[in-house]
């Protein structure tokens, strides 16, 4: 048996083994700068979606509060539409004579 050929292969499968442990472990620090990153930017978008909410919340609010007032409106223009009916403002009629026949 040739001693010095052995250890010659067990070297260079070593020497490649330890190659591509070397590429898995940067490809490995890779994803997980990537998976880091990630993470990051997922808690600063629930930050932006937090507030996102609180200011959609505020203007549903504002909208609720502009729809009362605007029935309020729509009650109150219909009430003086009611009390004006016919008059055109003038009691007694819309202030034309009416054409002899």
């Amino acid at each position: 048996m040739d001693v010095e050929r052995t250890m010659q292969f067990i070297l260079e499968n070593l020497a490649s083994v330890t190659a591509k442990q070397e590429k898995a472990e940067s490809q490995i620090q890779a994803m997980r700068k990537l998976v880091v990153t990630g993470l990051k930017m997922m808690v600063d978008i629930q930050r932006v979606q937090k507030r996102t909410d609180q200011k959609i919340a505020g203007l549903a609010d504002e909208m609720t509060g502009l729809a009362a007032a605007q029935k309020a409106a729509d009650r109150r223009f219909g009430e003086w539409l009611a009390s004006n009916k016919g008059s055109n403002g003038h009691k007694g009629g819309n202030g034309h004579k009416k054409k002899a026949n």
